[in-house]
């Protein structure tokens, strides 16, 4: 513009608004991706919500390690996620400690009450779906309160109060509600609109709340304030507990005060397994998940994966048909098992087990898989999320949560603010099967906290939400980082793929090459395309350390909002 124009006032203020748009064109690629960060003094937090993302690294600046967040973001997620997250949920663990250099797990998983009578959901397949889908009878023991503690008496450094005080605030505060959770309260209608405290919530004048209302939730603040200054005695054998028990009793649930008080977080020995140098530790049985991997990861192990191009058409091939033959163990060996000291556990990931699994494996031919029985349990849904944390000491905590579904039972305990789980849903429809609902039973979960570690310090923390797609997912990631040099950014980024042995066939992001497709569909694959970016696929939350530069860096998944976040100290 002329020098006479630019002084006119509205030009002034086209090109000002003319700038704004240029510049936010520009900066939306960024928004929209992944995201990444390094940091060299505090650690590193990936969650998939901002905000607890940034009580977790405040915690961190205060001093405190990577546990000590790892709790305090927890709790942060109950308040921002409640579809997702809630102290009336579950989960597994993996903590790394920095001065032992070992693993260790902690199973807080969601247990079925001790007095039920299985029988009740057996009457039909149908009577099973109605009782486990949402409602009072869908509730299962949370255990969230338990693990919390536990890893915290464990090896945190700071106090529940110090912990819980960034939570109590959220909840205090008039949070934005966003588009994605008026979404979900929409596709949740009907299982919120039975109770009337989840109604009273999320279905303000009977419609779901609106983007851009901001939600306040004193409630949960309550039963915040009861934890932090009487600890996890409040919830499981004071008013919280009670109250919980109250409701379960006045609407033909199930749960009773012993439930409560004989309730206990157990610490539970990882699997591991070394992968090119590397060793992997993850969830072990009776959650089969983490064991999977690993033999997975062993058996693509045996083949110079690198001599194909990642996500190529002979590149999938032989992960599918790794994953073939997994899921054949799972089946035969792992489905009894309560630890990792079991002997079919250890035949399954005996050297002779992987080295045949290999020589099965044609790089021409399809192995084709028998129709499998559908009648398993659900186990996990989409109502879970994850958190990846690395201290600057090397200290490391993967924690999955979970409610099953999304909002779970739909059931919120009044005046307190608790959102319930649906975990029942989590055993098998088959009063049969070996996975059928026991009284005091936890079921199978598909969470499966990861880390890797190198020269014994943490190298990748990992984990995410997907149900059965998280093997597939972890494996993917680690290859992409180990076998491809991939930055944790493009290996969480990269084109999808996961064999559903149900169906049979490769369900894969729309992304991966057309020639591929072709290629695989040659060889006899049958394929499904998702979407670009497809959260089937399951989402990630993940920390690297980078040992030449001692550099931690972090990634979230484009698939389900996630966010990073850093600060380097002046």
């Amino acid at each position: 513009l002329s020098e006479e124009l630019k002084m006119h006032p509205l030009n002034r203020h086209l090109s000002r608004l003319i700038f704004i748009i240029c510049l936010a064109s520009l900066l939306s690629p960024l928004l929209s991706a992944p995201c990444f960060a390094k940091n060299t003094d505090l650690g590193v937090v990936a969650t998939a919500d901002s905000l607890v993302t940034h009580v977790a690294y405040e915690i961190l600046n205060k001093g405190g390690n990577a546990i000590d967040a790892g709790v305090a973001a927890l709790f942060a997620m109950t308040v921002t996620k409640p579809y997702a997250a809630s102290i009336g949920g579950g989960g597994v663990m993996l903590v790394w400690n920095h001065k032992t250099h070992q693993a260790t797990m902690i199973d807080f998983r969601s247990a079925a009450p001790k007095d039920i009578n299985p029988s009740i959901f057996y009457k039909d397949q149908e009577t099973f779906q109605i009782y486990t889908k949402y409602g009072h009878q869908s509730v299962c023991v949370p255990g969230m309160v338990a693990g919390a503690t536990k890893v915290l008496a464990l090896q945190g450094t700071m106090t529940l109060q110090e912990l819980l005080e960034p939570s109590i605030n959220l909840a205090l505060d008039e949070l934005f509600v966003t588009e994605a959770l008026t979404n979900l309260i929409t596709e949740n209608y009907d299982k919120l609109e039975s109770n009337n405290a989840s109604s009273a919530i999320f279905l303000p004048d009977w419609f779901p709340i609106k983007k851009g209302k901001t939600l306040k939730r004193d409630d949960l603040a309550v039963t915040l304030k009861l934890l932090s200054s009487q600890g996890g005695a409040a919830f499981y054998h004071g008013e919280i507990a009670s109250e919980i028990c109250n409701e379960a009793n006045r609407n033909n649930g199930f749960l009773q005060l012993t439930d409560f008080a004989s309730y206990s977080a157990e610490l539970r020995q990882p699997v591991s397994g070394a992968y090119r140098h590397f060793e992997i530790f993850s969830t072990p049985p009776p959650a089969s998940d983490g064991a999977a991997l690993i033999e997975l990861l062993k058996i693509l192990e045996q083949f110079n994966l690198t001599k194909y191009k990642f996500n190529s058409g002979p590149y999938i091939h032989l992960v599918v048909e790794a994953m073939k033959r997994v899921h054949e163990d799972q089946e035969k060996l792992w489905k009894n098992l309560s630890d990792v000291n079991e002997p079919r556990f250890q035949l399954a990931l005996s050297q002779e087990n992987i080295l045949k699994k290999a020589s099965q494996i044609d790089s021409t031919r399809i192995k084709v898989m028998l129709r499998q029985d559908t009648t398993s349990s659900a186990r996990d849904l989409p109502g879970s999320s994850h958190i990846s944390i690395v201290d600057r000491d090397g200290n490391a905590v993967a924690i999955s949560l979970s409610l099953s579904s999304i909002f779970g039972s739909g059931v919120t305990i009044p005046k307190y603010g608790i959102l319930l789980n649906n975990t029942m849903r989590g055993f098998s429809a088959d009063a049969s099967d070996i996975h059928a609902i026991k009284p005091g039973k936890r079921p199978r979960t598909t969470l499966t906290p990861t880390l890797v570690t190198k020269n014994g310090r943490p190298y990748l923390v990992l984990g995410g939400t997907g149900n059965e797609p998280i093997i597939s997912m972890l494996a993917h990631i680690i290859i992409g980082v180990i076998d491809y040099n991939l930055s944790l950014d493009d290996a969480v980024r990269a084109p999808r793929f996961h064999y559903d042995y149900i169906t049979d066939t490769i369900e894969m992001e729309t992304r991966i090459e057309a020639e591929t497709i072709e290629y695989l569909k040659r060889l006899g694959h049958k394929i499904s395309l998702r979407k670009d970016y497809d959260v089937f696929f399951g989402s990630a939350q993940g920390a690297l350390f980078d040992p030449l530069d001692a550099i931690f860096y972090a990634a979230n998944d484009v698939r389900r909002n996630g966010v990073v976040y850093f600060k380097y100290q002046n």
